[in-house]
């Protein structure tokens, strides 16, 4: 393959700053998201607005008449204020006003003006490391292949100015070609740098083990590199991800053609040197028309993979991490019942409070979402079509880096005097076997902590990140976890209770079933493996 890489320094010039940043903040820049593409009833809004600035998230009906497909982008300001959008066609302010059309022209663009391009993270928003007003779109084209189906050519970025036209923002710049060469349809993802203001951005070769890896500075693209690794991946869709720690960067590639073969390919990443190492690649056989996506855990430990009728998980922590795949949930057939369309599972995202969302394979209304995504098993809890969306979507998520990862303290590149805030200190467990009253549990803890004191409640404590721990017997334990980094610590305390279900006596069960959490206070998932003929399920308080 042949690649030109331009890299425009005029346009990636900015002015310094006169001070430096010591402290790692997260930023709420992905606290709300733009999801939709036609009205529920005719007449109707076309859009649900999801606000991440409350507990649970505001689902707000609005209209912007902008469809999104496949590609969708947005930012926020540090406080999670919407400042922009886009869909791969257009960019509009947070008053819907416009600030560029007509990103990546091709021929095939000019189909998908009225849809949104169709490329998975076919864009990334990125504000300029150090300014509070300067942002970068990466973003691809798409045209039709000279031999069959869409290729894309191109990763391009626009500049916008949220600080010009008294805050409504202005385009600076549009469609500089930064790599020229062919790719993997979309996949732009990003991690931040270990030095904690910079990012990499990572855009993959089609049909190869090659990948561009963009250092992204204060001063703009200030280096491009490529990286070859492991064997060649054959491109299928859709997603990639870097983890919330940034230590690994996965990708699914879903093949076609019904029940098929389909390939999840793992790499160790160096946030120093923007390197991959490890690589680690299996496939597993399923149905999947029309693609499939991945997520991490917050804690890093698990990785999600959706393929159309099933969701799976994976233990990264395993030494065979192929073998720990376990099925956590498949489709239990709901429809949406205005349109009769199926609630399949497709692209994945993780949200600002740690859960993770599921687009539908349709234009369903619906969400899925993992409530406990740290946990292992069925304990992650699935909650099919879970999230009621004010308008329809079609296959829609946007595409997000992981805000809250800040510098690797200590680290080579540890060079900026950034340092992390003290950890944040959360956990949450599963009760694994209520007859021999053993918990898992799972740390959650935010600000890449670096030691674990667990305090059970009985007189034993544990150093493990993820300590399973018996107790002797029933009782109510207050279980605490005191994590801390290089800056301080923080500690969170909950409650384990053995009491309240008469958990002292093991109840058999059918295989295939299973009821999550047990104890439970407010929500009850149960899974069975059969349909509920004949069965009968008793609630005790």
């Amino acid at each position: 393959m042949k690649a030109s890489i331009a890299v425009l320094a005029l346009f990636c010039a900015t002015l310094s700053q006169l001070y430096a940043q010591h402290i790692f903040e997260k930023e709420k820049r992905d606290y709300v998201w733009l999801i939709g593409n036609s009205p529920l009833i005719s007449g109707g809004n076309d859009m649900t607005m999801l606000n991440f600035n409350s507990i649970p998230p505001g689902i707000i009906s609005t209209d912007i008449n902008m469809d999104f497909w496949h590609t969708n982008a947005s930012v926020c300001d540090a406080s999670g204020n919407l400042l922009f959008y886009t869909n791969g066609i257009e960019v509009r302010n947070f008053i819907n006003d416009t600030l560029a059309t007509g990103l990546a022209p091709t021929p095939l663009s000019e189909d998908w003006v009225g849809t949104g391009y169709g490329i998975v993270q076919g864009a990334l928003i990125l504000p300029l490391p150090e300014s509070d007003s300067l942002f970068f779109i990466f973003h691809v084209d798409a045209d039709w292949a000279p031999h069959a189906g869409v290729w894309v050519q191109n990763l391009f970025c626009t500049k916008v100015d949220m600080s010009a036209n008294n805050g409504l923002g202005t385009m600076l710049a549009k469609n500089v070609s930064i790599i020229n060469d062919t790719l993997a349809y979309g996949r732009i993802v990003a991690s931040r740098h270990a030095n904690g203001r910079d990012w990499w951005i990572i855009v993959p070769q089609f049909d190869s083990n090659q990948y561009y890896t963009i250092l992204f500075t204060s001063n703009g693209i200030e280096d491009i590199q490529t990286i070859e690794m492991g064997e060649q991946v054959l491109t299928g869709g859709f997603q990639s991800s870097f983890s919330p720690d940034g230590k690994k960067y996965a990708r699914i590639d879903i093949k076609y053609a019904g029940e098929s073969e389909h390939q999840v390919t793992l790499y160790d990443f160096d946030r120093c040197t923007g390197v991959f190492t490890n690589p680690i690649s299996f496939t597993f056989i399923d149905l999947a028309f029309g693609g499939g996506g991945l997520a991490f855990s917050e804690n890093s430990r698990f990785l999600y993979v959706t393929s159309w009728f099933n969701v799976y998980q994976f233990d990264l922590n395993a030494p065979n991490i192929e073998a720990t795949m376990i099925k956590v949930a498949e489709y239990d057939g709901f429809e949406d019942p205005i349109y009769d369309l199926n609630t399949d599972f497709k692209l994945a995202q993780l949200g600002p409070n740690g859960k993770i969302y599921i687009a539908c394979g349709t234009n369903a209304n619906y969400l899925h979402i993992i409530h406990t995504p740290n946990n292992r098993g069925l304990a992650c809890n699935v909650e099919q079509h879970g999230l009621e969306l004010a308008a329809l979507n079609d296959r829609s998520i946007p595409n997000f880096p992981y805000y809250a990862l800040g510098p690797l303290d200590g680290s080579p590149c540890d060079t900026l005097g950034i340092d992390n805030p003290p950890p944040q200190a959360a956990f949450s467990y599963a009760v694994e076997d209520s007859a021999a009253f053993q918990v898992a549990f799972y740390d959650g803890t935010r600000f890449s902590p670096e030691s674990w004191l667990w305090d059970f409640g009985d007189g034993q404590s544990s150093t493990e990140r993820f300590p399973v721990h018996a107790y002797a017997e029933a009782g109510v334990y207050e279980v605490c976890l005191t994590a801390g980094n290089q800056t301080g610590s923080d500690t969170f305390c909950d409650t384990v209770n053995f009491l309240a279900t008469g958990a002292q006596e093991a109840i058999s069960m059918p295989p295939g079933f299973s009821v999550f959490p047990n104890p439970a206070s407010s929500r009850l998932a149960v899974s069975s493996g059969r349909p509920f003929v004949g069965q009968r399920l008793s609630l005790y308080s």
